[in-house]
């Protein structure tokens, strides 16, 4: 008797429900579990964005100082520009740490006083003008939690505070503050810092997690185990650490906010089958209940070392035969320095070895492995071919190359990079986004900022390009955006903002970064409306987003 009651209970529970309603909608499939994706908010379906049951692919943009700009307008007026850009998605810092008292100049999300953090209500009403601004030019925002580059407190005087792309504080600051310093992976393993770092998504996280112009939540920038330049890292640190630090923060990151979608940040560095063990690929995750159109259903697997070279012996021999004499005769000053003419044979012979850093785990990265967490929506990618070897074995071109190895050619090295991409992008199983790309040249090297410390100017093992070979450069990774979902250069400034002393935008005349013209900061990567690397990345976008 009972049970008929309570069974007739439900019944006109549910038949009230639907009448009020009306008859659900089908439910989008997270990677994650089954729920529904509010009007308005992204979702990854298979190996696409959704958005209000179509599919979204977008163009991009980096702006990881907007959380500094001070004045209202200029934020409002920077996403208007990345509307006319084509821009579809803004990805930005979503931290900026202050250590022992607020700083004098600008907001900040998290104050450190004898080792504990504390949440800034002003840092988050900062966010909430930023994600207004963004919502209402139709654009939405990645927010990344905390950074792999971040360097020692406090930042050079000499220049504008948060200039550096790395020094708004990140992973080194939790271990600096909660340890009093050690290896720079303490952050991943640590059950204080481990604390600390929840302490503060609990604070971020559910805040806006109804607000419809977030895109996704980022769980770090470029996660490896490896620091910026005076950090150590410890022998235990490998590609287990780090999945196993994501898999933990992005379940965590779903119990705050079932709304959005969770990625990891790193840089797509892959490990083949033999190199690292694999920690989600044992249960692999659940497949998506629909496919998208056209899309096949295929079996997954392991990459191989097999698969990377001949992956690469495929692309280098296309990219050769595509090099023009003009080329051929590219020659970039540094790691990039090339022989007058193409070596053929060292393409092909030369890499009958090892897989190279970017797929044998030796940044502690595991992207496949990482991208198959079942709390992980997409899978990311960051490309930087004049910091980064994507080359597949140690002597094809790539930075910090022995100078008396000559063999590299401009061309491979770009060669190296776009297959990279590709190689990411056709064995993900989830939509794939190129967080991050960008290339330097010799015009900017007095601004440049190397990712791995907060020294300007070249390093021995710096690439810098001519700004012919950038814009190559450019054009060529842009055009792996027919294979991937997303595609957000690094990183696009303005030249209109509000200069004030001690500001972002600063009023003298000192370099470029620091004009009376209103510019954002330029790390070396920066471009703007109207310069040349600017009308590429607007042609890319009109071509494959539009």
């Amino acid at each position: 008797m009972k049970l008929s009651l309570v069974a007739s209970g439900l019944a006109f529970l549910s038949a009230c429900t639907t009448a009020v309603l009306g008859t659900p909608t089908p439910s989008r499939t997270s990677h994650y579990l089954k729920r529904q994706t509010p009007a308005g908010f992204v979702a990854s379906e298979g190996k696409n964005f959704v958005l209000n049951g179509a599919p979204f692919k977008f163009a991009g943009a980096n702006a990881y100082w907007m959380f500094l700009l001070n004045e209202d307008s200029d934020v409002v007026e920077q996403f208007a520009e990345y509307q006319a850009a084509g821009v579809k998605v803004v990805r930005i810092w979503g931290f900026r740490e202050a250590v022992g008292s607020a700083p004098a100049v600008g907001n900040f999300t998290q104050l450190w006083q004898n080792g504990v953090a504390t949440c800034s209500p002003d840092g988050l009403a900062r966010f909430k003008v930023i994600l207004d601004a963004a919502d209402a030019a139709g654009i939405k925002v990645i927010m990344a939690l905390t950074n792999n580059w971040s360097v020692t407190f406090p930042d050079d005087p000499t220049k504008p505070p948060g200039y550096y792309s790395n020094s708004y504080g990140g992973i080194d600051t939790y271990v600096q503050q909660i340890k009093g310093g050690g290896d720079h992976d303490a952050f991943y393993t640590d059950e204080t810092i481990q604390a600390a770092y929840q302490k503060y998504l609990t604070c971020l996280v559910p805040t806006f997690k109804d607000h419809a112009a977030v895109f996704s939540w980022e769980l770090a920038n470029d996660p490896r185990c490896q620091g910026a330049v005076g950090t150590t890292t410890s022998s235990s640190c490998n590609t287990a650490t780090i999945t196993k630090w994501v898999n933990t923060n992005s379940a965590f990151v779903k119990t705050l906010d079932p709304n959005h979608m969770v990625n990891s940040g790193d840089g797509g560095f892959q490990c083949t089958q033999s190199s690292c063990p694999k920690i989600n690929r044992v249960n692999p995750p659940a497949p998506a209940t629909s496919l998208a159109p056209g899309e096949k259903k295929r079996k997954r697997r392991w990459l191989t070392s097999a698969d990377v070279l001949k992956r690469a012996r495929e692309s280098e021999k296309a990219a050769r035969g595509a090099i023009d004499d003009a080329v051929k005769k590219m020659r970039i000053r540094g790691g990039w320095a090339a022989p007058a003419t193409l070596n053929t044979k060292r393409s092909l012979n030369a890499r009958a070895g090892s897989v190279g850093s970017a797929y044998d785990g030796s940044h502690g990265v595991d992207s496949s492995d990482i991208c198959d967490s079942h709390t992980i929506d997409y899978c990311s990618i960051q490309i930087f071919p004049d910091q980064n070897s994507y080359a597949v074995n140690s002597v094809s071109t790539g930075r910090k190359r022995a100078a008396s190895d000559s063999s590299g050619t401009t061309p491979e090295t770009i060669a190296d990079a776009v297959n990279f991409v590709l190689n990411q992008a056709s064995d993900s199983s989830k939509p794939t986004a190129v967080l991050a790309a960008g290339v330097t040249n010799t015009d900017e090297s007095n601004n440049l900022n190397n990712f791995d410390s907060n020294n300007i100017g070249t390093s021995s093992g710096q690439n810098v390009a001519s700004s012919t070979q950038q814009q190559q450069a450019v054009s060529s990774i842009g055009s792996t955006a027919s294979s991937v979902n997303a595609m957000l250069p690094w990183q696009q400034g303005s030249t209109k903002h509000s200069a004030k002393a001690g500001s972002i935008v600063n009023s003298s005349t000192k370099k470029r970064w620091d004009t009376p013209t209103g510019l954002t900061p330029n790390d070396g990567y920066a471009f703007y409306p109207g310069d040349p690397i600017f009308n590429i990345w607007v042609g890319i976008f009109k071509k494959f987003f539009n």
